[in-house]
């Protein structure tokens, strides 16, 4: 007989093991790969919610098994899928099938992370990444089969490589309105696809160290408590001095909540509202 799939709430039942299962109007053999797609939707959804457990069975007491979400996991459609993130011609043209975006988008649960992990960093950043990526993961896989003990794979002069990406730099002031500073060098570097490098005027440092720590200060920027862009709870009187990275702050500086933050609800009459939903 065909399993029933009951939901058990904590507290209440929404559906029994003794509730008559009615009469299906149609066979299985007549489901589109489209409603199959959505009851598995609808399972993963329910294994969101804590609260609630799935049980598949005509016995709820005796054959008890709980639905995980590796169990929506699907590996023939998985292999489907990295075989043709394997193919560099597509990946370079960017021809890869439309139902790779859609079930990735609309059916995410049928994917290990770690496959849309790749897929996203195969395909989201255009034509000239991918091309970069895939050139850099030939070098792993060379690597690896020259095996340990041997020395360093040298770039060979007659080798053709395509696809190289444009580095550009640009120098902000440490000192002043850095947040200002952050959203002009962003509208400009939007539309580009060229690796961003940040320098501090006066200061000797370049490369990967001094643009992290550019990113960091402008995630400090944006906690601050007068640009009213989070929920900030109510403060006991006092607490202690916090330093983000731009020098010790006051207590009340920052937006800090043990729960992380969240956006604050704004009017749409606020004169500040066209400026606080571009920092967005």
């Amino acid at each position: 007989s065909t399993p029933v799939i009951n939901v058990h709430k904590r507290g209440s039942w929404l559906s029994s093991p003794s509730t008559p299962t009615p009469t299906p109007t149609h066979t299985l053999s007549s489901c589109t790969v489209q409603q199959v797609l959505d009851l598995l939707k609808h399972l993963y959804v329910l294994t969101q919610n804590k609260d609630d457990i799935l049980y598949f069975g005509n016995d709820l007491y005796e054959n008890e098994v709980v639905m995980t979400k590796e169990d929506l996991h699907s590996k023939k459609v998985t292999n489907k899928l990295l075989q043709q993130l394997q193919d560099p011609l597509v990946l370079s043209a960017g021809a890869l099938p439309t139902w790779c975006e859609h079930l990735t988008q609309e059916f995410p649960f049928l994917f290990p992370f770690d496959t849309r992990h790749l897929y996203f960093t195969c395909t989201a950043f255009g034509a000239s990444r991918s091309i970069v990526w895939l050139q850099g993961q030939r070098d792993v896989n060379l690597e690896r089969q020259r095996g340990p003990g041997l020395s360093p794979r040298r770039d060979d002069p007659h080798e053709y490589r395509v696809g190289r990406l444009k580095h550009e730099r640009v120098k902000v002031p440490r000192e002043g309105d850095l947040l200002a500073w952050a959203m002009q060098v962003m509208t400009l570097h939007a539309p580009r696809k060229s690796i961003l490098e940040v320098e501090f005027q006066g200061e000797e440092g370049t490369g990967l160290g001094p643009t992290l720590e550019f990113y960091a200060l402008v995630a400090a920027e944006l906690q601050r408590k007068d640009l009213g862009l989070w929920i900030c709870d109510d403060e006991m009187p006092g607490g202690t001095p916090v330093d983000l990275g731009e020098g010790m702050k006051p207590p009340g500086y920052y937006v800090r909540r043990p729960n992380g933050l969240f956006p604050a609800p704004l009017p749409q009459v606020n004169f500040f509202f066209p400026f606080l939903l571009k920092l967005f």
